[in-house]
């Protein structure tokens, strides 16, 4: 399956990437704040550029395990309705900016211009209680 993708999402899928193998919202916010070399990032991966970028060795283990075998189209089709916003674009939600450690790439469905609204934020892996919860605050 090809997926088109526009020129700014081509670059912004490697934040997807590298997410997907265990860079934080936090890490990603500290490596690409002012660099924007997510391609470069994602492809260089090794044990030593890992350690370069202070990982710890059980870290490091895990994410080149999960390197090996991520499925990057797999990824791209999922991600293909979803519109990525980073910290510090227009797009991002001023309110979100502003509180303790705010995420540095957002995956979005909706439109976010409402001014009042509910945001579901919590692990990739959702429980029956938190899908029951979120069925239940949507309605």
């Amino acid at each position: 399956m090809v997926i088109s993708l526009d020129l700014k999402m081509q670059e912004k899928k490697y934040l997807v990437y590298l997410h997907s193998i265990w860079f934080s919202q936090k890490k990603l916010f500290s490596l690409f704040l002012k660099e924007k070399n997510y391609k470069q990032i994602f492809e260089s991966i090794s044990h030593d550029s890992l350690k370069k970028l202070e990982f710890f060795d059980a870290q490091i283990e895990s994410i080149l395990e999960k390197y090996t075998v991520i499925d990057t189209e797999k990824i791209d089709a999922q991600i293909s309705d979803v519109h990525l916003i980073i910290f510090g674009e227009p797009e991002y939600p001023l309110a979100l900016s502003q509180i303790e450690n705010p995420p540095f790439l957002l995956y979005v469905k909706w439109d976010l211009q409402y001014e009042n609204g509910l945001a579901i934020i919590g692990s990739r892996k959702i429980s029956s209680y938190g899908r029951q919860i979120g069925r239940a605050s949507c309605r």
